[in-house]
């Protein structure tokens, strides 16, 4: 059964800054002349409440703003389902959706086919970054939990040309 969450998700960053910014999660969105142009970071969110493996992921631009946000479960449809997702959700979250509950830019539904594929190939990246999550919160969650508007911080690597 999943456990209700209390508080909201938590940004990886938040949890794990070292690791975040030693190997954020950079996607160039095309093949331009000027890859700055397209450069964007994928922000990882977790609950941190539950053992749910699932995640909540935000694209981000150069100036920090959202232009898609996904929800994601890495595991297979039968983990889900046996923690208490009904079939029809279960089968949704390991797809991967634009969550409705998050930013979406005008290009959301455009980027998404993109993003969602690198994200599944990347299951490995995303299952250690929750291990890491857990543990390190595990440690001190007094430390995290309860922060007001920690779920909104978006503090990750800006990058610049210069």
């Amino acid at each position: 059964m999943v456990t209700p969450m209390i508080t909201s998700p938590i940004p990886f960053e938040a949890v794990c800054p070292k690791e975040a910014l030693d190997f954020p999660w950079v996607v160039f969105l095309d093949d331009t002349q000027d890859p700055f142009s397209s450069l964007t970071q994928l922000v990882d969110f977790y609950c941190p409440t539950c053992d749910c493996h699932r995640t909540w992921l935000v694209l981000i631009d150069l100036s920090g703003r959202p232009k898609l946000s996904i929800a994601y479960g890495w595991k297979d449809q039968d983990f889900y389902q046996e923690n208490g997702f009904d079939k029809k959700n279960a089968a949704l979250l390991t797809q991967g959706f634009l969550d409705p509950l998050g930013h979406q830019s005008e290009d959301s539904e455009a980027l998404f086919p993109k993003i969602i594929k690198i994200i599944k190939a990347d299951k490995d990246r995303l299952n250690h970054r929750y291990e890491l999550f857990r543990k390190t919160l595990a440690k001190n969650p007094s430390k995290y939990l309860n922060k007001k508007n920690i779920h909104n911080s978006y503090n990750v690597i800006r990058f610049s040309k210069s």
